[in-house]
């Protein structure tokens, strides 16, 4: 099961991958007489993975950040037929086995190595791969190929894949697993490893073109990411369940309903992460000294149609047009404004959305999206908490942070309003991976604007000729 979905409160997207019945018996409580029953089997099951996953175990091969190049080595990689975007908190069911075997590996081997060298996460990448393709037989998957490798007109697979690092994880009574994963940043595959019983490949880390603006190198940039504003930028304590620690046997029922529209699709700012340790990371990143990488550009890659601008955006560069950011912005902007008028969406925009809305803006009148965000700044005026007990405060005017950064996290946050029903399909399953393939914030503005303008169209009522 792939959990998609709009604002924490609103409607919720969800896409089965098991038959409808499989995810009405999961969704309920199981009886005591069926706990009963299946408690022996299960706990026969951890003991023998107690056992299978802590031999010979290497430390070695668990995910690893080298920040000195912006390579994330060993990181192993779940195939799915959706993709998330840095920005997006979603839950994973997990029902194949070899997905849970690559995850049960993985985890308990960062919780050896997290031991010894304090490290904060554990990582996974994700591929985007259409099933009707694929299926789920992974003898019958394409190769997995390194950006190297990748052919410039295959217009099927992809070598672009998004970094999720797992916040909490749980276990089902029927053997499954469920997943509270964070997207914090996109990524080439540079090497594969390993295609079976899983994918394990070195992943190159890969920025927007504007962090790379006065000569910056990827690694530069990369290292920035990890060093300074990660820890601003992406809540660090949100947990599947309220109470529980990771790895525990859970019911569905806990997490499903209230709880999961809780938890996504948004991953909120870190309102623990304090100016001044914003300005140590910043200070600690810039002394780091970066490794050149090999042949490796964003503009190399856009060469090889890794990455590509969509069609409209290319053209405008021919025709000379140029639009800032922040033109594209503030007509996105008012785009989202018209669009949550059309569906009425007043109530159940966001919060997390609504604190990239940049200030100062001269808005036009009927502008409402200004007024939900002045609301919920006066609430929070008056010392009354709201979403969670998180204060609303727009990013724009936290002191030390990059505008850049704040609109790249718009380009890929913004879609998530997108869906329910529409004359046509706009919104369909390639869309989030074309974003994540956009080489830059500009062009992935102005992709999102497009697909605003297309349902707006769609939405807005029809004039009847008389």
């Amino acid at each position: 099961l792939t959990v998609d979905g709009f604002s924490p409160r609103s409607q919720l997207r969800v896409t089965p991958l098991v038959s409808q019945h499989r995810l009405d018996a999961a969704a309920a409580r199981p009886s005591s007489d069926e706990q009963d029953k299946s408690t022996p089997f299960m706990e026969s099951v951890r003991s023998i993975q107690d056992v299978f996953y802590s031999s010979d175990r290497d430390c070695e091969d668990t995910p690893l950040l080298n920040r000195t190049t912006g390579m994330m080595h060993n990181l192993p990689i779940l195939i799915s037929p959706s993709t998330e975007l840095p920005g997006r908190q979603t839950v994973r069911f997990i029902d194949n086995p070899l997905d849970i075997n690559m995850l049960e590996s993985s985890l308990r081997g960062f919780a050896e190595k997290s031991v010894t060298d304090n490290n904060s996460y554990c990582f996974v990448g994700q591929i985007y791969r259409d099933p009707n393709e694929t299926g789920d037989d992974p003898l019958n998957r394409p190769m997995m190929k390194s950006w190297k490798d990748f052919p410039p007109d295959d217009d099927n697979g992809t070598c672009v894949g998004t970094l999720l690092r797992i916040m909490d994880f749980r276990r089902v009574n029927d053997g499954r697993m469920v997943l509270l994963v964070q997207g914090i940043e996109r990524f080439a595959i540079s090497k594969v490893y390993q295609e079976l019983p899983y994918i394990i490949v070195d992943a190159q880390i890969l920025p927007d073109e504007e962090e790379l603006a006065d000569n910056t190198s990827i690694p530069s940039a990369v290292a920035a990411s990890f060093g300074a504003w990660h820890s601003f930028e992406y809540e660090d304590n949100v947990k599947l369940t309220e109470d529980g620690t990771s790895g525990e046997e859970v019911c569905i029922g806990a997490i499903v309903g209230e709880r999961l529209a809780q938890l996504i699709p948004f991953i909120s700012f870190n309102s623990d992460s304090t100016n001044s340790l914003l300005q140590e990371s910043i200070a600690h990143t810039s002394s780091e000294v970066p490794v050149a990488i090999d042949d490796l550009s964003i503009q190399h890659l856009t060469s090889r149609n890794v990455l590509s601008n969509v069609p409209t955006f290319s053209n405008l560069a021919v025709q000379g047009d140029v639009l800032t950011a922040g033109d594209i912005e503030y007509d996105l902007w008012i785009c989202i404004d018209e669009y949550v008028r059309l569906r009425g969406l007043y109530a159940l925009i966001s919060p997390d959305l609504m604190t990239l809305l940049p200030q100062g803006k001269d808005w036009p009148n009927d502008f409402c999206l200004e007024d939900i965000a002045a609301n919920l700044e006066a609430k929070n005026a008056k010392g009354g908490d709201i979403d969670l007990s998180r204060p609303f405060v727009r990013v724009g005017s936290a002191p030390h942070y990059p505008n850049e950064r704040r609109l790249r996290r718009l380009s890929y946050s913004a879609s998530a309003l997108l869906g329910g029903s529409t004359p046509t399909d706009l919104l369909n399953k390639g869309v989030r991976q074309t974003l994540l393939e956009v080489p830059n914030t500009r062009g992935r503005l102005w992709a999102v604007l497009e697909r605003f303008v297309e349902y707006n169209s769609q939405l807005r009522p029809k004039r009847v000729d008389k």
